[in-house]
C-alpha cells in the first residue's frame, strides 16, 4: 500500500456508540503521535443525541411524545447520512483509505468510492449480517479488507473477502489503571453491568440467580446496571436486591465507575447474533482489576479461561455458585482480578490493537 494521503473514519454515532469509540476514536492519539492524517465522520447525528438527552422528563416519560422524539432523531439522522456520504465523496480523492466501521452504507456509494481509487475497509464488530446479510456481504466482498471483531465474524467475512484480519474490541488500559483499585469490598457486594437500552434485554438471565443470591445473603447484594439511557422501564423485576441505576455516563468516567464493582457481569443468550459480539464488556472488567463472571457465549469462550482470568457460567445454578466463590473468597477475587488484567494487557489493550491495526491498513 502506498504511502497514506490520510484516513477517513466512519463511525456510527460518535460517543455515543462504544464501538466507535473502542474501534476508532481510542486510536487516535496513536495515529496523531505516528503523523498519520486522518478525519473522522459520524453515519448518524450526534448533535439530534445529545439534544434527545437533554429533552426535559416530560419527553421521557409520555409516551406519545417520546415516539415523536424518536421520529424526529430518525429525520435528522438520514439527513445526516445523506450528508455524510456526500462529503465524502466530494473529498474521496484526498483519502487513501476510506475505514466504515458497523455501519452498512448503500452499495453504491462504496463501489462508487472504488471507482475513485479509494480503498474500503469494512469493521464491524456485531453480527450485522444477520440483520442485513445482503449489504453486508456486498460490502465485505468489495471491501479492500476486512477488519472482524470476533471469530464467528472472521468466519463469515473470510468466505467472501480473502483480506481478514481479527482484531478484538479493545480497551485503553493506561486510562483505567490511572484509577485505584477497590481494596475489598464492604457489607455491600456490588455486581455490576454496563451497556446500553439494545442490551438491557440479557438481564433477564440474572433475575433467578441474583434473587437466589440476595436471599443466601440478605442485605449485602448490590447491583449497579449503567447504561440504560431513558429505558429504565426496561430493567428486570431483582427482589431483594438493592438496585442502583446509572442511565448513561461519558466513556472517559468509564474506568472510575467500575472501579465501584466488585464483580462485573455479562449475561448473553446463547444465539448467532450473540456469538458474534465482542467481549468488550469483560474486557473493561479485567481491565479494572475485578473478576468477569460471563455467560459462555461467543468471543467470551476465546477471552476467558474459566477460572482463571474469569468465570464463564450457563444455568442459574452456575451463576449463583461462581458468583458465591467469589463472594465468600476475596482472595480468588484478587487472584481472577489481577489474571484478568494480565490478559487484557498481553491482547486486548488499545496499545496492542493498534498494532494489529496498523498491520491491516498497510501503516509502517
Amino acid at each position: 500500500m502506498p504511502s497514506l494521503k490520510s484516513i477517513l473514519f466512519l463511525i456510527p454515532r460518535g460517543e455515543f456508540a462504544p464501538s466507535g469509540v473502542r474501534r476508532v476514536l481510542d486510536f487516535l492519539p496513536y495515529l496523531k503521535n505516528d503523523g498519520v492524517p486522518h478525519q473522522v465522520l459520524s453515519y448518524n447525528s450526534v448533535s439530534a443525541m445529545r439534544l434527545k438527552q437533554r429533552l426535559p422528563p416530560f419527553f421521557k416519560k409520555n409516551s406519545t411524545a417520546k415516539y415523536l422524539a424518536d421520529i424526529a432523531l430518525g429525520v435528522v439522522d438520514r439527513g445526516q447520512r445523506a450528508a455524510t456520504l456526500i462529503h465524502s465523496l466530494l473529498h474521496a480523492r484526498s483519502y487513501d483509505i476510506v475505514f466504515v466501521q458497523w455501519v452498512l452504507p448503500p452499495l453504491w456509494w462504496v463501489r462508487t468510492m472504488k471507482k475513485l481509487g479509494v480503498d474500503i475497509v469494512f469493521d464491524f464488530d456485531d453480527a450485522v449480517f444477520l440483520k442485513n446479510h445482503a449489504r453486508t456481504e456486498g460490502i465485505v466482498q468489495e471491501s479492500a479488507h476486512v477488519i472482524a471483531g470476533s471469530h464467528f465474524n472472521k468466519e463469515f467475512a473470510e468466505a467472501r473477502n480473502k483480506n481478514v484480519t481479527l482484531i478484538p474490541t479493545p480497551v485503553p488500559l493506561d486510562s483505567f489503571e490511572k484509577i485505584p483499585q477497590k481494596e475489598s469490598c464492604d457489607d455491600i457486594f456490588t455486581l455490576g453491568w454496563i451497556g446500553g437500552p439494545f442490551t438491557l434485554t440479557y438481564l433477564s438471565l440474572l433475575c433467578e440467580p441474583f434473587t437466589t443470591l440476595a436471599e443466601r445473603y440478605p442485605n449485602r447484594i448490590r447491583f449497579t446496571i449503567i447504561g440504560c439511557m431513558d429505558d429504565a422501564s426496561k430493567i428486570p423485576d431483582f427482589p431483594g436486591v438493592d438496585l442502583n441505576i446509572i442511565p448513561r455516563i461519558p466513556p472517559e468516567q468509564v474506568p472510575e465507575a467500575l472501579s465501584h464493582f466488585d464483580v462485573g457481569v455479562m449475561p448473553l443468550f446463547d444465539r448467532d447474533f450473540e456469538k458474534g459480539k465482542c467481549a468488550l464488556k469483560a474486557l473493561e472488567y479485567m481491565a479494572s482489576g475485578i473478576p468477569a463472571v460471563c455467560s459462555a457465549v461467543g468471543e467470551n469462550k476465546y477471552v476467558i479461561t474459566d477460572g482463571e482470568n474469569g468465570l464463564l457460567a450457563g444455568d442459574a445454578e452456575k451463576w449463583v455458585s461462581k458468583i458465591s466463590e467469589l463472594i465468600e473468597d476475596p482472595e480468588k477475587r484478587k487472584k481472577i482480578g489481577k489474571a484478568g488484567k494480565e490478559t487484557v494487557r498481553a491482547r486486548y489493550s488499545t496499545k496492542h490493537c493498534y498494532g494489529l491495526l496498523c498491520s491491516a491498513l498497510g501503516i509502517s
